[in-house]
């Protein structure tokens, strides 16, 4: 298994729980994430997009959640509400109804006045009160020490060179020595499609780099309510516990090589300071800091869940990809059981 980012995680604690032998290989520190699971927070709001079988896979991901909490003793899915912004939120509110997800339609002043938010057009809003962020770092933590105890050796500071799927196993190549697997998973982010190429299998995947802002808070305890556009033309901004204000736009950054240091555009972060003092006045003291951070997205911001011979391709969106995490890697286990099975016979 390559990759010890989230659904690397997810994926090795799902086939070890399905009892197969597994070994996750993590070029960096484990638990630090340097690609998509990098960070302290993401927005967690069950949604079809970009289509209705997110939905499902969202309701059951937050289950997987609580129970991961549950076994980790420690609570990383904290609730702020989110609002999402379009008309992709009015079509999806009958759809949330139904599958038992508590949402609401909102006008403009409700937005206001409950939540201190003046967003600068007059697009339908949906609120989701249980919806809100994922504590990322620890969500992550959790996940590799639970994988670790169900049987997976964990191996950090160990870059693959080369994938070499044959016969009935696959040889994978690291700096330090060689691997034998009758299926490996390759759930590497930003790193995946050199990673992939090596094996000769190509995805239609993009990495980009984007920037993001982050805020003081004018009151540190507080836990401003998440803004979402899936529809691309304004920021989304979400609480981040450790650190604020998270603000950012989806997908606005240059192409990029997934080892590129450049630091954040701090052009954007101004537009973003300026977004900020509009939609939420008073509520932040101003602008912290910019950094980057990589995306990895499909034409059309589908996930991928393939499987080549003996090689299992993992791709996922960011943000969204990090709140499915549990549901990804158990598709991604079940695939590379299916090989080791088939390896077998």
């Amino acid at each position: 298994m390559i990759g010890g980012g989230v659904v690397g995680a997810a994926s090795a604690l799902a086939a070890a729980r399905g009892g197969a032998r597994v070994t996750l290989l993590e070029q960096g520190s484990l638990g630090r994430a340097r690609g998509s699971s990098r960070g302290t927070a993401r927005i967690y709001a069950p949604a079809g997009y970009p289509d209705e079988r997110y939905l499902e896979m969202g309701r059951r991901a937050l289950e997987d959640w609580r129970a991961i909490e549950r076994e980790a003793g420690e609570r990383f899915i904290l609730a702020t509400g989110t609002v999402s912004v379009g008309d992709f939120a009015t079509d999806q509110l009958p759809r949330l109804r139904a599958a038992g997800i508590a949402a609401e339609r909102l006008s403009a002043d409700a937005l206001w006045r409950r939540f201190g938010a003046r967003l600068p057009d007059d697009r339908p809003l949906v609120f989701q009160a249980d919806a809100g962020v994922i504590r990322a770092d620890r969500a992550l933590a959790a996940l590799l020490r639970l994988a670790q105890k169900a049987g997976a050796e964990l191996c950090a500071k160990e870059a693959v060179e080369s994938i070499r799927p044959g016969g009935d196993v696959v040889v994978v190549e690291t700096d330090r020595r060689r691997w034998r697997a009758a299926a490996t998973i390759v759930s590497a982010g930003p790193w995946s499609p050199e990673l992939l190429s090596r094996a000769r299998i190509t995805l239609p995947l993009a990495v980009s780099r984007q920037s993001v802002a982050y805020f003081n808070l004018t009151e540190p305890g507080a836990r401003p309510v998440a803004l979402i556009d899936y529809e691309g033309s304004q920021p989304y901004a979400l609480w981040d516990p450790a650190r604020g204000l998270k603000v950012a736009f989806h997908a606005r950054g240059p192409l990029a090589a997934p080892d590129d240091s450049t630091a954040g555009d701090l052009a954007m972060a101004e537009q973003l300071r300026a977004w900020v003092e509009r939609v939420l006045p008073g509520i932040t003291t101003g602008l912290a800091v910019v950094e980057s951070c990589l995306y990895t997205n499909t034409p059309d911001e589908q996930f991928i869940f393939e499987r080549r011979g003996r090689v299992v391709a993992g791709a996922v969106r960011n943000g969204h990809g990090f709140s499915l995490a549990p549901e990804t890697g158990r598709r991604l286990a079940e695939l590379a059981l299916e090989s080791a099975e088939v390896a077998a016979r």
